[in-house]
């Protein structure tokens, strides 16, 4: 009975997440001591993959449900067999190794030891059944597209157009880099999914994108994700910010440079077309409101100077010398703030110099995002409080092309301001009213 309780309180000791009574507290995540096969091994077959810790593990992972979650096997033909040993991690294909084929084993950051510690690098692992592993590599930077932003923790999946069954797999980082190293020659299709449930498969609206690549040499690609349905855009709203400008969104992302011309059309009560004169996504449609502020700037500038030649009269010269006096002035403030410009890159490289920490800055995305608004300028304004039909067939993002429609209304014309009347009030009498006489 004695050795039944003591059994019993060992058990429950290894389990639980405190350390034992008396003992110093464990604040240290748990140490690799071993793997095998070694990285870098030729001519291996083993039976399993052995990963052993420093400490007993805990069987949970940070953040997961389960050491299978932690761990990724490339390539493999199926489920992996992720196992538990105490101090240690086992891991086996379902159908075993495969000859003459490279292993790369991962083990992400998360494992944590019965103190809740937890490791927070990854660990990789290359081996080889055949004589050689092989140098070529795909890597790249996952985005999400609709953001023009990195996406991070992506899950990459290349399966060889010879054997499908074969699946390598890798994740991208925190700042959406990824790599999916000594891949063999070949073709590959290679997958990047956005999968917020982890199942491995693409849900509906899961982000993701694909490509097919010949692997000859290192090969650098990068993905821009969004969720890649096959329905077409439909509006959804339409909005109008001036009597001249409608403003129409999409449930769906358009295609990137796709021309509007012909694809929108919008008509009356009376089924008679009225007349568009440009149709753009929002940023193009900001870019060309800048750029047509900036040509009236410049052309009233232009009309002004061309107005000062002109004017032969004495008010007119005076004009133009003061225009001429004040050009030292405009020089100088020219210079003057070119000057700042370039003190401010002095110390922006200066100080740059003297930080030596070393920083991995993000990648940049080298396509605008996807946009869901068009902006569309009318030829004339539209009349208060009439009713209005937008058709739309345009191509989404995803490549399917849809027609939709949508009804309008222009709000009622505001009523004049009411007239405020100006009589000056009538004042009022504050005499006093004489006593009343009270008869005799």
């Amino acid at each position: 009975m004695r050795r039944a309780l003591v059994a019993a309180w060992l058990a429950l000791s290894c389990a639980s997440p405190v350390s034992p009574l008396g003992g110093p507290e464990d604040e240290l995540a748990p140490e690799i001591v071993s793997i095998y096969p070694d990285s870098g091994a030729t001519k291996v077959r083993p039976k399993e993959i052995v990963i052993r810790f420093n400490e007993v593990i805990s069987e949970t992972p940070n953040g997961g449900r389960s050491l299978s979650e932690r761990v990724l096997l490339s390539p493999n033909d199926g489920s992996v067999q992720v196992k538990w040993g105490r101090d240690r991690i086992t891991i086996r294909p379902r159908r075993g190794f495969l000859d003459n084929t490279t292993y790369v084993v991962t083990l992400l950051p998360g494992i944590v030891d019965l103190s809740s510690n937890a490791r927070e690098d990854a660990v990789t692992v290359v081996f080889s059944t055949g004589e050689t592993i092989p140098n070529t590599s795909l890597k790249g930077v996952t985005f999400d597209w609709l953001s023009a932003k990195v996406a991070p923790k992506v899950a990459i999946e290349a399966r060889p157009l010879v054997d499908t069954t074969v699946v390598y797999r890798a994740e991208g980082d925190s700042l959406g880099r990824y790599a999916l190293p000594f891949l063999a020659s070949g073709q590959y299709r290679v997958r990047a999914l956005l999968d917020d449930n982890t199942n491995g498969r693409i849900d509906p609206r899961e982000s993701w994108d694909t490509v097919t690549v010949d692997l000859k040499e290192n090969v650098t690609h990068d993905f821009y994700m969004f969720p890649r349905d096959t329905f077409p855009p439909a509006i959804v709203t339409v909005i109008a910010p001036d009597s001249l400008t409608l403003v129409a969104r999409f449930d769906r992302p358009v295609a990137p440079g796709f021309d509007f011309s012909g694809a929108l059309r919008l008509f009356g009560a009376d089924s008679a077309e009225i007349p568009i004169a440009s149709a753009l996504v929002e940023s193009a449609a900001k870019e060309a409101a800048i750029a047509r502020n900036k040509f009236v700037l410049d052309s009233l500038e232009q009309w002004r100077l061309a107005q000062m030649q002109a004017d032969t009269t004495a008010a007119g010269r005076a004009r133009r010398q003061a225009y001429a006096d004040s050009a030292p002035i405009r020089d100088s403030l020219a210079r003057a703030a070119q000057r700042d410009s370039l003190t401010r890159d002095s110390v922006a490289r200066d100080s740059a110099a003297r930080d030596t920490t070393p920083r991995i800055l993000a990648a940049v995305s080298a396509r605008p995002p996807l946009e869901t608004d068009v902006v569309i300028k009318l030829r004339g304004p539209l009349p208060p409080q009439s009713r209005f039909e937008l058709r739309a067939a345009v191509v989404g993002a995803n490549g399917v092309r849809g027609e939709s429609v949508r009804a309008y209304s222009t709000p009622r014309a505001a009523a004049p301001p009411a007239r405020r009347d100006t009589t000056p009030p009538v004042r009022r009498d504050s005499t006093p009213a004489p006593p009343a006489v009270r008869p005799r």
